[in-house]
This record gives C-alpha cells, structure tokens and sequence, in this order.
C-alpha cells in the first residue's frame, strides 16, 4: 500500500521532473491487470488528456494526485510510475502511459 511518505516522495519528483510537460498522447490498457481500476473509460483518456498540460502533484493519504489542467490523474497501491526519457526502455507491460512533446514518457504499471 502507498503510504503517505511514498505518496509525498514520488509528488515532490513529479513537481520538479514532470510540471510543464504536454501531453501528446495517452496509452491506456496495453496490458489487462486485475488490479487496475479506470475511472470513466480508458479509452477515452486519450481524447480527454490530450493537449494538456502537468500542471502539479500533491499526496494526500494513499494517494498521489497529478493535475492536468481540468483533469486529474489519481494513483493508489501498487503502482510503480517511470519517468523515461527513451522509447525503447517503455516496459513492455503497463497500464497507462503519458507520452509527452518532449518525448519523454510517465509509465504507470501496477504490481502486486
């Protein structure tokens, strides 16, 4: 289970690494897990994120918070996020990954 510190520790990362990134594409579902949970549809997170930008992150709880812009992306237990600066070293499974202008990538897998 994400604690708070784990949530504070990867929400300061994402405030100095990730804030100010685009978004420019959405892959969501490249790899079924049982122990992910979409809100809404998967498929369309790409329509609904698309252009947006990283605006912050905050933990709170179990939980890491990523606003971008009017969306907001909520991560609990389990997962594992990636700041990955090459195409080539995406995980070959993963749950949801942020592609942005810069070409670099936020991959989210859950393992549990």
């Amino acid at each position: 289970m994400m604690e708070l510190p784990e949530a504070m520790s990867l929400a300061k990362q994402i405030n100095n690494h990730v804030v100010g990134k685009k978004i420019k594409k959405v892959i969501s579902k490249q790899s079924e897990h049982k122990f992910t949970w979409y809100y809404g549809s998967p498929e369309r997170y790409q329509e609904q994120l698309m252009d947006l930008t990283i605006d912050s992150a905050k933990g709170f709880g179990s939980f890491l918070e990523v606003s971008a812009e009017k969306m907001r992306i909520l991560y609990n237990e389990g997962i594992n996020l990636r700041l990955i600066k090459d195409k080539q070293q995406l995980p070959k499974k993963h749950q949801l990954v942020l592609a942005f202008t810069d070409n670099t990538f936020l991959s989210a897998s859950v393992h549990m």
